[in-house]
Parts: structure tokens; C-alpha cells; sequence
């Protein structure tokens, strides 16, 4: 079972023999909750937080047994492979590195009410000036998918050999992998973040009507 139409799809091809349906991710009144009428499957791996659903399938005839509650799959690779020792190297960097995955985000129309663009433009501008030259440090900026890339190099500028820019639409978990700490405008991938024991944090800036949600822990 998956989340969306286009990933039942992609199984689909790669799994033709396989019954794979998906489920938009909303919520559904029990009684809309129904359990196929053909035979009884082999084993049904269920992803979910809300653990009464296995109740819900146990009622409808499938047993216990071969029902098993999972986590989020998309964390898997995240917990499994921050596991795995890291050799220190990468970009060609020294051992001795920081290197810091930054999140970065886009700004619309929709979202300047309570998002003000010039805000979100002088955040990233003192993350990138923070480590500008500082060989301590080496700063790759993650765009979010639906960010301007154009718009972004602009304000990132001319900048030194410690900055790089990923591909907005490469697997953020794979950057988090490599980085040592994690930065975001509150970014969802900060919860990547923390299950692969990353150090993370969140932006906080006067004015940004966001810094009042963040946790302080010492």
C-alpha cells in the first residue's frame, strides 16, 4: 500500500505480479475503512501511528499473525546506514571538518503573509556569511524542490570553495548522511536529521514569525 497513485504505479511496473494499492494520505471515518473480499493475503505489512487500525483489520478477519505494524520505510535507510562507520571524507574534505547540510526553502505569493520573502532572503544570506572563508567549516545548500535555483545562486553570490550547491530535486536523506549538522527553516528533514543522529537545528530570527515554535535544549 502506498501514500499516492504515481507510487502504486512505479511499483506496479517494477512488481507487476504483485496487488499494490494506494491510500491518499487523509483522513477516513472507520466506517469508510473497508478490507479487500479476496482471499486472505499471506502477510500485510501496515505503516502506521495509529495502532488501532491493526484492531480494525484483526475484526475483518485477518489475523494477528500475519499482520505486522511498522515505522515510516522512508526512514529506514536513515537509522541503517548512520549505523555504518563513516570514513570522514567527502567533497574531498579534511577529517577535521565541519560540514553542514542546509535546508533551504522557497517564498510565494501565498505563504508573504506570514513568510515575508526579504526575511527569508536575509536568513540564508547570514547562514551562507557565517561560513564564507571559514575553512573550519563546508556549507552545502539543499534548494527545496519548488525553489528558484536562479534566484538562490544569486544570493549565495560569488562565494568561496568551502559552499556548494546540491540539486534541489536529489534525496536530501543521502546529503544528511554525509553532513556532520543539519540546518533548516524548520524543514520536515529535520526528523531525517535527528533518526540518523545528526546534530540540528532551526533557524531563529527576529521577525520570523516561526522562531517562537522552536524548542531551546541545553
Amino acid at each position: 500500500m502506498t501514500y499516492t497513485q504515481k507510487q502504486s504505479e512505479e511499483l506496479k511496473a517494477k512488481m507487476p505480479g504483485k496487488e499494490i494499492v494506494f491510500a491518499p494520505n487523509s483522513l477516513y471515518y472507520k466506517k469508510e475503512m473497508n478490507v479487500s473480499n479476496k482471499l486472505c493475503p499471506l502477510n500485510i505489512i501496515y505503516f502506521g501511528i495509529l495502532t488501532e487500525a491493526k484492531k480494525h483489520l484483526i475484526s475483518h478477519g485477518i489475523p494477528s499473525s500475519k499482520i505486522s505494524v511498522t515505522g515510516s520505510a522512508r526512514h529506514d535507510l536513515l537509522v541503517y546506514q548512520a549505523r555504518k562507520k563513516n570514513d570522514g571524507v567527502k567533497h574531498n574534505l579534511r577529517k577535521n571538518i565541519t560540514r553542514i547540510l542546509f535546508a533551504s526553502t522557497y517564498t510565494d505569493v501565498a505563504h508573504s503573509k506570514y513568510c515575508p520573502p526579504e526575511k527569508i532572503v536575509e536568513m540564508k544570506k547570514a547562514v551562507i556569511n557565517s561560513v564564507i572563508n571559514n575553512n573550519q567549516f563546508y556549507l552545502t545548500i539543499k534548494p527545496h524542490p519548488k525553489e528558484n535555483e536562479a534566484d538562490l545562486k544569486k544570493i549565495v553570490g560569488v562565494y568561496g570553495n568551502n559552499i556548494s550547491i546540491a540539486e534541489k530535486h536529489k534525496d536530501i536523506r543521502n546529503l544528511i548522511l554525509e553532513c556532520d549538522a543539519f540546518v533548516s527553516f524548520g524543514s520536515t528533514a529535520s526528523l531525517d536529521a535527528l533518526l540518523a543522529g545528526k546534530k540540528t537545528g532551526s533557524l531563529v530570527f527576529p521577525g520570523w514569525s516561526f522562531s517562537n515554535a522552536v524548542s531551546y535544549t541545553h
